[in-house]
């Protein structure tokens, strides 16, 4: 999640077909299918409350990860909605990352004029457009060659209140990008809050110990395609709080949540300001079968810096290790909001 700014089967690429029924799948298998779901008809009932309100806002987070022969892609587009008083505002975040040649600047981000002023939606701008259907989400930019075509969100978070809803979740998904084609998934995070307005954030945090302002999301994939999600927060803010450490994963028809999760950020480095950014994580999760996981910083950029802390994205990479030895290549985008 990009603060947001305050969460199926796939045919897998010829990179990983020849690894798709090694152990390591099972990692999936553990997991109790024990998320909170709702009907599609009552998340839509939800939403469309929030949205009549006179101050409310959306937000759909996609981030994809995908890995060939010339090495890592990952991208990743924040779309935030707001009417507040009658003002309506929109704006993207975008972040691209290639093994090649490390972050790529992606034109798009920050606020735009749309007169489609849409919250359940995400509204065309200048530099990017969405169609949608039922069964398939595509998200263009004619300017980078990018083509980002995912399916349905196969839901394995839900926190649907009368005032506020967040849904995260896992999309077989292609990415194609100046000649190059893709093949993995998307972790997806769709959010709606009623009687929230953006530009109180920075009051918000304000009042907020400096313990409690801090986010890591780590978006991962391995190199046999299944999908890892972690989540580290110590914030309070709405949906964004509770268990500070949330997890989940997918392979093939096997996902749920993470069991008995431990994420840890075990080393830091300066940051151009009064703070630090993490540079390598451990994680461990597992019950009957116990898994290790440990990351390190490839490449890092600083998107927004007050001083005192700052919005960074990372990409990493690292192991995923069972207790029994078996291990696969990691890695993915690490999404950090630093106090």
């Amino acid at each position: 999640m990009n603060l947001k700014t305050l969460i199926a089967p796939i045919a897998l690429a010829s990179t990983y077909a020849v690894a798709t029924s090694r152990k390591q799948s099972e990692f999936i298998q553990e997991y109790a299918p024990n998320w909170p779901t709702h009907s599609p008809e009552e998340v839509a009932e939800i939403e469309s409350r929030i949205a009549e309100a006179e101050v409310a806002m959306f937000s759909d987070y996609y981030s994809f990860v995908g890995l060939d022969q010339r090495g890592w892609i990952a991208f990743a587009i924040d779309n935030n909605r707001q009417r507040a008083v009658g003002r309506y505002e929109a704006d993207h975040a975008t972040f691209m990352y290639d093994g090649e040649s490390g972050f790529v600047d992606i034109a798009g981000y920050g606020k735009y004029e749309t007169e489609d002023q849409a919250l359940l939606h995400v509204p065309d701008s200048p530099d990017f457009t969405f169609e949608r259907s039922e069964t398939e989400t595509i998200v263009k930019s004619t300017k980078h060659d990018l083509t980002l075509r995912f399916g349905a969100l196969n839901a394995h978070f839900h926190e649907n209140k009368p005032d506020a809803s967040i849904i995260m979740g896992i999309a077989p998904a292609t990415l194609s990008w100046q000649g190059r084609e893709l093949t993995g998934d998307i972790i997806g995070e769709r959010l709606g809050f009623k009687d929230f307005d953006r530009r109180d954030m920075g009051s918000m945090l304000a009042k907020q110990s400096l313990s409690n302002r801090s986010f890591q999301g780590l978006y991962l994939m391995t190199e046999y395609g299944e999908i890892i999600y972690l989540r580290a927060s110590t914030m309070q803010m709405g949906l964004v709080g509770g268990p500070s450490a949330v997890g989940f994963g997918q392979y093939g028809d096997h996902s749920g949540m993470l069991s008995s999760l431990s994420i840890t950020a075990d080393q830091w480095r300066s940051a151009p300001g009064l703070y630090k950014v993490p540079r390598a994580w451990t994680a461990t999760w597992g019950t009957d079968r116990k898994y290790l996981l440990t990351l390190a910083e490839v490449d890092s950029k600083v998107y927004t810096n007050w001083g005192l802390g700052g919005f960074v994205m990372s990409f990493v990479e690292g192991t995923l290790t069972s207790e029994d030895g078996e291990s696969s290549r990691i890695g993915g985008l690490a999404e950090l909001i630093l106090p």
